[in-house]
């Protein structure tokens, strides 16, 4: 049977590592290709397969973020774009959209960028552990970390790099 919880936890992940991906990206270097604007598509993985849970496939399998003047606009569709779920976060304005859509009904919410994206708790108590891998991802130089949830004891592994030009994401 399809576990709401386990999605919304995969989701937070996903959506935590959109995150992580631009932790760094505060710092500048001439020795470096920094890119100021651009598409990422990720692959989205479930913790269960479709053997197990046949609801399964009828979940996202990517999400496009588009960004551009340090501001980002991120996409998850699913089930044959019955759903939509849209964040875009506005560095300029301090804003953050979510825009949701079911079927016909479509939903907004706006918020600041201090604020954890709607249908989000805030996530305060993670830790980070840096290790020392590098990795080439996409033609970008990514450093290796793993998140720690001390709450719940669940460890994620994570990529980030500091060549997109986007500050506070």
């Amino acid at each position: 049977m399809f576990n709401i919880k386990a999605f919304k936890y995969i989701f937070l992940l996903i959506i935590f590592f959109v995150q992580i991906v631009f932790i760094n990206s505060c710092a500048e270097s001439n020795d470096k290709n920094i890119l100021n604007e651009g598409e990422i598509e990720f692959e989205i993985k479930y913790l269960e397969n479709e053997r197990e849970n046949p609801l399964i496939s009828l979940l996202p399998r990517k999400m496009i973020t588009i960004f551009k003047n340090n501001s980002t606009h991120s996409l998850i569709e699913g089930f044959w774009g019955t759903f939509k779920l849209i964040y875009i976060t506005n560095h300029l304005k301090g804003q953050n959209v979510t825009l949701f859509q079911i079927l016909d009904k479509k939903y907004m919410y706006l918020a600041d960028t201090s604020a954890a994206p709607f249908g989000y708790e805030s996530v305060t108590d993670v830790k980070f552990s840096f290790t020392e891998e590098v990795k080439n991802i996409a033609g970008y130089e990514c450093n290796h970390a793993f998140a720690i949830f001390p709450s719940s004891s669940d460890t994620v592994e994570v990529y980030y790099t500091d060549q997109l030009d986007i500050k506070n994401p």
